[in-house]
């Protein structure tokens, strides 16, 4: 029996990747309670996270409010969604930074590893919509970490929202994963990552990526230069993050890119992101003099 080299690395890698500190599962609801607990004190804390049940239903995920004695008085409203498993307090940083900065905010921990984008497109986006609204706010943004950002295209492909302002991916794998396409031959895969990360490889033409079009709304995408995982990077053609090549991360439709040099992991919470998140989120531009503003209708990468 030849050894397969390339086979056996990819097993190393995957392994490693599934270690504590290389790859967060999503939390049940009480370890994020405790993971809140400190915070609950806090002036200006707003948290919205779920709890896991075994069906997808109407009640499937029964959001459970986290409201300050003083939250925030705004119109405007951020919907947080955090990537591939991860969990909304993976996103508080960014939380906290867009309240202190006067904006009702909502992260949504969802079962990234048990559904198909569709289906947690619809676990996530409705309620969350609808909590912005019976909160009075008139005007939503979106702000959503890697393969969330997908989920989010794929919701406002179908569905529209009148109070939708800007929409703000944090290293997105637009153009595809290649990870996904380097480790789903290997057993077990699949399992380990879920349904929804088998939609998001570059495999075929007609992959479910493709099927998603051209963003449609002031849409602008922040890329990760800096890999923490070298493994990963072996991988990987071209500059990368860890995770998503730097080309995989435009869109056609988007309206502006900055690249910052930070990890796909670390962008959630590096102080130069979070500023350049909440720069683009008030104004429609980047602080970042290096950053690249497109005709939204025409932009091509």
């Amino acid at each position: 029996m030849s050894f397969n080299f390339s086979k056996a690395r990819a097993i190393v890698v995957l392994l490693i990747a599934s270690l504590p500190g290389f790859a967060c599962s999503v939390l049940e609801v009480d370890t994020l309670e405790n993971d809140l607990k400190s915070t609950q004190n806090s002036s200006k804390e707003r948290i919205i996270v779920t709890e896991k049940t075994n069906t997808l239903s109407d009640n499937a995920f029964s959001l459970q409010d986290r409201v300050s004695a003083k939250p925030p008085t705004t119109q405007k409203c951020v919907l947080i969604i955090h990537g591939l498993k991860r969990n909304a307090v993976s996103m508080r940083k960014l939380h906290k930074a867009l309240e202190n900065n006067g904006y009702l905010t909502i992260a949504i921990d969802y079962p990234s590893t048990e559904y198909k984008i569709e289906d947690l497109s619809q676990i996530i986006f409705p309620k969350a919509i609808r909590m912005c609204r019976n909160n009075g706010a008139t005007l939503i943004h979106l702000v959503a970490h890697s393969m969330g950002g997908i989920i989010a295209r794929y919701y406002l492909k179908y569905n529209n929202v009148p109070e939708l302002g800007r929409f703000v991916m944090l290293a997105p794998p637009n153009q595809g994963s290649e990870l996904i396409n380097f480790y789903s031959r290997l057993p077990g895969f699949k399992r380990f990552l879920g349904p929804a990360a088998m939609q998001i490889g570059t495999n075929t033409e007609n992959s479910f990526l493709q099927t998603l079009g051209p963003v449609t709304v002031d849409t602008a995408v922040i890329t990760a230069s800096k890999s923490s995982n070298w493994l990963m990077s072996m991988t990987l053609p071209g500059p990368d993050d860890g995770k998503v090549t730097a080309a995989s991360t435009p869109v056609h439709g988007m309206c502006a890119q900055v690249v910052l040099p930070t990890s796909h992991r670390r962008i959630v919470k590096d102080d130069v992101s979070v500023n350049e998140i909440l720069a683009y989120i008030s104004t429609g531009m980047f602080r970042s003099v290096e950053a690249v503003y497109l005709d939204c209708e025409k932009s091509v990468y």
